[in-house]
């Protein structure tokens, strides 16, 4: 297809919303447009559109896109694309009906990177709103901004918005029906009137969750999720000692269970009265099961304890020996209208 400066794709849906997404400056060769089904989980909509875009002469694709949802008439006039240094970092300018303008910086490359408007920046995302008429050179044109990761965004004219970095703590234990987690060492945790988002990382496997409360307790920091529980899916399962991995006695993966190959590795694995919770460390599809790093004595502890003929494995994403921390972030300025 031939692609303007700006490619837009409108959509409505059945609920009275309206969408569209903006590619600035692509080029890309193909698109596919694909009715998809999200996870699963309250309040999500059956199924959702996706957009593809293909580049057939690369060996991977790396585009940028901004997405607005809307009743009515959209508050999004234009947007343009700002380039940086390395493929791995991006912006775009969007600019609103009501003559404000978005600048949203995106950085992917773990190192500093400079943007052809003159902006700076080492974090990993900067969002800056200026007011009508203003202008990215102008000391006080910002009216409000936010970064997130661990960095700053240095504007021309040496304005700096900038997200310090925040401990890692190490999780020790969890409450399940709590929905708590109680991590060593006991820090002060940063607040918001939303919450704040902590990571949880194993290895590879990185996962995000809203805190709704914390508080130091002793020499450890409690972390409360509110209503948001801490299992992330349940399969029948038990544990075969002669192999010494958890076998399942159903599909493990799919679009319904939210489980790849992939994903699971990272994982932890807890029994059915949730008294042991160990890592997952390799995944068999064809098979249909999980290694875990656990004794003999503490896989036999994955069997139907409750008397009702099926044994059940619980999936998590956050285990002991897993590391948290608060997202680095920071917001100048009042909260915007849009």
């Amino acid at each position: 297809m031939e692609t303007a400066d700006t490619q837009v794709f409108r959509w409505d849906d059945d609920g009275g919303l309206q969408m569209q997404a903006f590619f600035p400056r692509l080029s890309f060769d193909e698109v596919y447009i694909a009715d998809g089904r999200p996870p699963q989980k309250p309040g999500y909509p059956a199924s959702i559109p996706y957009i593809f875009l293909r580049g057939s002469n690369r060996s991977e694709s790396v585009f940028l896109g901004i997405v607005d949802v809307h009743r009515g008439t959209t508050v999004v006039r234009d947007v343009e694309r700002v380039l940086a240094d390395t493929p791995r970092a991006g912006g775009a300018v969007v600019s609103l009906r009501d003559g404000r303008q978005w600048r949203i910086y995106v950085n992917g490359s773990g190192q500093p990177v400079s943007f052809q408007d003159g902006a700076r920046m080492d974090a990993a995302f900067a969002a800056v709103l200026f007011r009508k008429g203003g202008d990215a050179s102008r000391r006080d044109a910002p009216e409000a901004g936010y970064v997130a990761g661990s960095g700053s965004l240095t504007l021309p004219g040496d304005r700096t918005f900038r997200a310090a970095g925040q401990p890692e703590l190490t999780v020790e234990r969890l409450s399940f029906i709590r929905n708590r987690v109680y991590a060593w060492p006991a820090v002060d945790w940063p607040s918001g009137r939303r919450g704040t988002v902590a990571f949880f990382r194993n290895g590879d496997s990185i996962s995000s969750r809203t805190v709704v409360a914390a508080a130091r307790r002793g020499d450890r920091t409690e972390l409360s999720f509110g209503d948001r529980g801490l299992i992330e899916g349940r399969f029948g399962g038990t544990w075969d000692a002669e192999a010494g991995i958890l076998k399942m006695s159903e599909r493990t993966g799919g679009v319904y269970n939210l489980f790849t190959q992939r994903s699971f590795p990272g994982l932890y694995a807890a029994n059915e009265d949730l008294t042991e919770i160990v890592p997952i460390t390799r995944y068999d599809a064809d098979a249909n099961t999980l290694t875990v790093a656990c004794s003999r004595e503490q896989g036999g502890r994955f069997r139907d304890l409750d008397g009702d003929g099926i044994s059940y494995i619980y999936i998590t994403d956050v285990g002991p020996g897993c590391r948290v921390s608060a997202t680095p972030a920071a917001a100048f300025g009042p909260p915007p209208a849009h």
